[in-house]
């Protein structure tokens, strides 16, 4: 009997979702990529009563929650609506490649309400209809151009770090992934996000990430892809043990930990440290918060930042990596987590690393010595004196602020990667200086 009242509770609490005599029926739907403007979704319904309102609901691969989309529409019996969910602003961007899922909700003046089933869909690049894909294990490789080899690579190379890495930074990685592949510089721009744009100038995006969206996006111009695509899963990873992160992770250590575990690093990095050990021109780097301005330093905070985060792994063990990124993840602030796991601070384990360089090390950072509140006393009259006079008031310290205090400071042009959250950031960047040296910068 108790079966029996519950299947007739369910069944009334789906019923306006199954009834469909009389209610509202779906005779045709659709979506079009119109990258990078937008997603176009249509739908054509009707009902014995006018439709009264329809509501798009959609999920953008990884994301925990689906965003929804109010059609306007005028209450009709049959109706054709559209909504078009545009992806050209910062704050709007979906990645070619992210994997969608998307459902219709319509409802009629009488009440009747019905939900479609989920479909999928997934968003790429218009301005070609060649778009080929590749899949290894949970890691799916689309590319448009005959770089089959180049895509196979890609996805072991993702794969092959997810293995390697992703115990050792508490990922569990069982949801899909996808690697949209551009085999030009010109061909990949109009994909990357607006504020990525705008550096075109300056910078050549080799690679980003979006952990939230399950996409990383790369350009496969040359044989490096192997590093290139080991580098941008390793900050997938990070930004996927981080999720509730929304302070930045220095930029030392998210480029560094990235190139720890770089399949395939090139020479550039070391050389660009070792120049910088000859010349006396090491980077402060446990400060280095974000990307420097100058191209030479932003080399040097990939060459410096993965000798940081590999001297850190070898002295303390991987098995630290872990607690570190949970205290992270509750959005402690990354100097404390240091301390905190390590025992050490920041400015010691750099200078730690510097002696075994030989380079100088660092002297802590002058701190104003913070005033002492002042407590104030009561004043004691003799009983029947007169009233003192108020005289002028004591003056009221100045705050103190330690020198530690970050200060605002003028934009610089950075080009880091960005993955659009914690890390600030997943771009891998060439840079052209004085038309002679051209460097090129990971995430």
């Amino acid at each position: 009997m108790r079966w029996l009242v519950i299947g007739i509770a369910l069944l009334f609490a789906l019923w306006p979702r199954l009834s469909h005599a009389g209610g509202p029926e779906v005779l045709a739907k659709g979506v079009e990529s119109r990258f990078p403007e937008g997603i176009l979704f249509r739908v054509e319904a009707q009902s014995d009563a006018p439709i009264t309102r329809v509501v798009l609901r959609f999920r953008v691969g990884n994301e925990r929650s689906r965003r929804f989309q109010p059609l306007v529409i005028t209450p009709a019996k049959s109706l054709s609506a559209e909504a078009l969910i545009r992806t050209d602003t910062a704050a709007r961007y979906i990645p070619p490649g992210a994997r969608i899922e998307y459902l219709w909700e319509i409802e009629d003046e009488a009440g009747n309400r019905l939900e479609t089933p989920p479909e999928h869909f997934v968003l790429l690049d218009p301005r070609w209809n060649t778009w080929e894909s590749i899949q290894q294990g949970l890691v799916t490789v689309y590319y448009y151009a005959p770089i089959r080899t180049r895509a196979q690579t890609i996805a072991q190379a993702v794969e092959e770090t997810f293995a390697r890495w992703g115990p050792v930074l508490g990922v569990e990685t069982s949801r899909p992934v996808t690697v949209t592949v551009f085999t030009t510089y010109r061909d990949m721009l109009p994909a990357l996000p607006p504020t990525s744009r705008t550096v075109r100038t300056e910078l050549i995006t080799e690679g980003t990430t979006f952990a939230d969206q399950g996409v990383i996006v790369m350009l496969a111009s040359g044989p490096a892809v192997r590093g290139i695509a080991s580098h941008e899963a390793m900050h997938y990873l990070l930004d996927m043990a981080i999720p509730n992160r929304r302070l930045p992770v220095p930029v030392w250590f998210n480029e560094g930990l990235a190139e720890l575990g770089n399949l395939a690093p090139t020479a550039e990095y070391d050389q660009a440290l070792f120049e910088a050990l000859r010349r006396g021109t090491l980077l402060p780097i446990t400060s280095v918060e974000s990307m420097p301005g100058r191209p030479e330093d932003v080399i040097l905070v990939y060459g410096q930042g993965k000798a940081m985060v590999k001297y850190i792994v070898e002295q303390f063990g991987e098995e630290k990596l872990r607690p570190l990124l949970r205290l992270l993840d509750q959005n402690i602030r990354f100097d404390e987590a240091f301390r905190q796991v390590y025992g050490i601070t920041l400015l010691e384990v750099e200078n730690e690393w510097r002696r075994t360089v030989g380079a100088p090390v660092r002297a802590p950072e002058a701190q104003a010595a913070p005033l002492p509140t002042p407590i104030p006393l009561p004043t004691i009259i003799p009983f029947g004196a007169p009233t003192p006079v108020a005289g002028a008031p004591t003056p009221t310290p100045e705050a103190v602020v330690p020198s530690d205090t970050p200060t605002p400071s003028a934009p610089t042009r950075t080009g880091g990667c960005a993955p659009g959250r914690a890390t600030a950031d997943g771009l891998l960047l060439g840079i052209m200086l004085v038309g002679l040296l051209t460097l090129r910068q990971r995430r």
